[in-house]
């Protein structure tokens, strides 16, 4: 049995373009646990084997225990009094939670979430596997195999009534960083989204700089006491290592903070994934907006194939990889980070997402 459990209005103002509420519409929240299967993975439906991802499949799948039933935990959120026709699921990164797409500190100026329902979205805001409030299996269970997979499962179940009540006719998959490699193999596998809004993870990396992040900044979840009893094999980052490497020069220092205070776990192999850019799928058949913050840590730089200072140069960047999709457009967000939902500009990261999916799937209502 799925739980729902919680109810929230949120005042929101009225905005323009596909399904924006009257003045004084709000957003009505609900927290649900979604039950998903942990079972034997195959290989890459299509596409070349990247060989974190086999390392990564092959260690789950020699894991005698452990497969069966787990939950994850989201929060679903829609226009007050509306039951919109499309519903965002987005998946948050590595050592973040569901939060990122909605904190508490200053709601109006870095919440996706308030933004998509007041353009007339539902969202669905997860916690994956072995983060948060969501259940923790076995670390070696919890890898970017089973996270694609469960992640997969639970956008069919969202779409199908199985979590609300109501039948979502399209879906938008958005994801963030190791989360955005998630959603595009979602998208990829499962064929079950219409649009992919892919935020903080390109085609070619600074690897000098991903090696601060993984494995330099890497240690036991369980050295936070709050984790104490987490599994074994769990990891998360350093104390004080969130400025550096995930925002910008002009961020908002309560926000760094905030991210600073809270470190939640992630599963062991990511560093494998992040490195490997063979992993990325390349045989998505949707439209796809790729976004990065132009100060990004581990994207952006001055050598070849590392350029995210414009539009333009992100299209360029990954159009070659994405031969399928009808569709390939790019956002730069001047000045801000790796975590560019939370940064200077997120607004504007905000109304361009909206722009993108009111043209290539909208909004609508039941």
């Amino acid at each position: 049995m799925i739980a729902a459990v919680g109810l929230a209005l949120v005042a929101l103002s009225p905005a323009p373009g596909a399904g924006a509420q009257p003045a004084g519409a709000a957003k009505e929240c609900t927290d649900h646990w979604v039950p998903v299967q942990i079972r034997p993975v195959g290989e890459l439906a299509t596409g070349p084997l990247d060989p974190a991802y086999e390392a990564a499949r092959q260690a789950a799948n020699s894991a005698l225990t452990g497969f069966g039933t787990y939950r994850i935990y989201g929060q679903l959120c829609k226009p007050a009094g509306v039951d919109p026709s499309t519903v965002q699921v987005l998946v948050h990164g590595f050592t973040l939670d569901h939060t990122y797409w909605d904190p508490a500190y200053k709601p109006e100026s870095y919440s996706y979430v308030d933004a998509a329902v007041k353009a007339g979205y539902a969202t669905f805001t997860i916690d994956r596997l072995g983060v948060g409030r969501s259940d923790f299996p076995p670390a070696v269970l919890a890898g970017g195999p089973n996270q694609v997979d469960t992640v997969g499962q639970l956008v069919d179940q969202v779409r199908a009534g199985k979590v609300d009540g109501t039948v979502y006719r399209k879906a938008i998959i958005v994801g963030h960083s190791y989360g955005n490699w998630i959603a595009q193999t979602v998208a990829e596998q499962f064929k079950n989204v219409d649009g992919v809004i892919a935020s903080g993870y390109l085609h070619n990396l600074e690897l000098t700089n991903v090696a601060q992040f993984v494995p330099g900044s890497m240690i036991p979840v369980q050295l936070y006491p709050q984790f104490a009893t987490a599994p074994l094999g769990y990891l998360t980052r350093r104390p004080g290592v969130a400025g550096h490497l995930f925002f910008g020069p002009s961020a908002d220092p309560q926000v760094v903070r905030n991210a600073d205070a809270d470190p939640q776990p992630g599963d062991p192999l990511v560093g494998a994934l992040f490195v490997n850019q063979a992993g990325l799928p390349h045989n998505i058949t949707v439209p796809i907006l790729f976004t990065v913050g132009s100060k990004d840590f581990f994207l952006c730089g001055s050598e070849p194939g590392l350029d995210c200072s414009s539009d333009r140069a992100v299209v360029d960047r990954e159009r070659p990889y994405y031969p399928q999709s009808p569709s390939i457009e790019g956002y730069s967000q001047a000045d801000a980070g790796h975590n560019q939902s939370q940064d200077v500009g997120a607004t504007d990261f905000y109304r361009a997402a909206v722009e993108w999916a009111n043209r290539h799937v909208g909004a609508g209502a039941q």
